[in-house]
């Protein structure tokens, strides 16, 4: 699998066409056109889950992408509820149940210290 990086696609570089059966726009990419872009190769190694890792934590830092804010003793701590549920079996259920906390932007937490969150 290829991502590409640094750079916007237009119509032309995605090959986009109308689907007959669906009436929506269907994304195409020939390989090779990509020659000339930088690529991020998917592997399993131990670096590609840091590297993984580390840009999620960039992202929070910069709230780019968090879709909820924690709140542990008045202390705010946004973050992603896909890595909160991946993480913990605690925010799991919180998160994938039909509890009132998988549809609310903040959630306070009660019985910790900020500190520890």
């Amino acid at each position: 699998m290829v991502l590409i990086l640094g750079r916007r696609l237009n119509r032309e570089d995605l090959g986009v066409r109308d689907s007959p059966a669906t009436k929506r726009k269907v994304f195409e990419m020939d390989p090779k056109s990509l020659t000339g872009h930088e690529f991020f190769d998917f592997s399993s190694g131990s670096s590609h889950a840091e590297n993984i890792l580390q840009i999620f934590n960039e992202f929070r830092d910069s709230r780019l992408f968090t879709d909820v804010i924690i709140c542990v003793e008045g202390k705010e701590f946004p973050c992603h509820r896909a890595v909160l549920s991946a993480c913990s079996s605690y925010f799991r259920a919180m998160f994938c149940n039909d509890h009132r906390e998988s549809r609310e932007m903040l959630v306070e937490i009660n019985g910790i210290l900020a500190e520890a969150m």
